[in-house]
């Protein structure tokens, strides 16, 4: 019984891990593994926040800008690719005359978003 509780707190002890001199075949570690640290490292430090950022949000023009430009580069691929063809004017859809006759497009019910 003595022998089995020295080996069962010779397995808590950390300077000589049992997996460490097992075989590969009784779960120990597999044959090339690197050298543990002998040193531990420390935990990283989970609650230190980064520094705030330099960087400040886009503006509306500098959306707007960036918004043009992106598709302006998705039309060149798309005519890079063969999509889509040079300025064709999109067809004008007429519209259809409201049957209630009062020129509202509102369902009935819906409200007005302000």
């Amino acid at each position: 019984m003595l022998i089995a509780v020295a080996g069962i707190l010779s397995a808590c002890s950390s300077s000589n891990r049992i997996g460490d001199s097992l075989p590969p075949s009784l779960g120990g570690m597999p044959a090339g593994m690197p050298e543990r640290p002998a040193v531990q490292p420390d935990y990283p430090a989970v609650h230190d926040l980064p520094p705030p950022r330099a960087d400040t949000t886009l503006s509306d023009a500098e959306k707007k800008s960036l918004k043009d430009d992106l598709i302006a580069s998705r039309e060149r691929a798309a005519l890079r690719a063969g999509v889509k063809k040079p300025d064709t004017p999109k067809p004008a859809t007429a519209k259809k005359p409201n049957p209630s006759g009062s020129g509202s497009t509102q369902s009935a019910g819906a409200a007005r978003d302000p």
